[in-house]
């Protein structure tokens, strides 16, 4: 039996895409997708094949991945000057 996903996170990528944070059960099995999402007009939102399901125990690793990227990019972004647009 499949119940309806509770979305978590919705995080826009263009005007008709997105990628949604869902918490989903499946065969009484409870895990959390991340997928890319599509608006088909009316059909409304639609789940691509773009994606994972994880389950509960996979997450711990996730979030310690997460939280190492963030601090890397943090790292990065102190030693890397801003970016010029445009041309002097």
């Amino acid at each position: 039996m499949v119940t309806p996903s509770r979305t978590l996170l919705a995080i826009p990528r263009g005007k008709k895409i997105e990628i949604r944070v869902t918490l989903d059960e499946f065969r009484g099995q409870t895990h959390v997708g991340i997928r890319t999402w599509w608006e088909s007009g009316e059909a409304g939102w639609l789940p691509t094949r773009k994606g994972v399901a994880l389950r509960e125990e996979e997450l711990p690793a996730l979030r310690g991945a997460l939280e190492e990227a963030a601090q890397a990019l943090a790292a990065l972004s102190k030693d890397t000057p801003p970016a010029r647009w445009g041309r002097r």
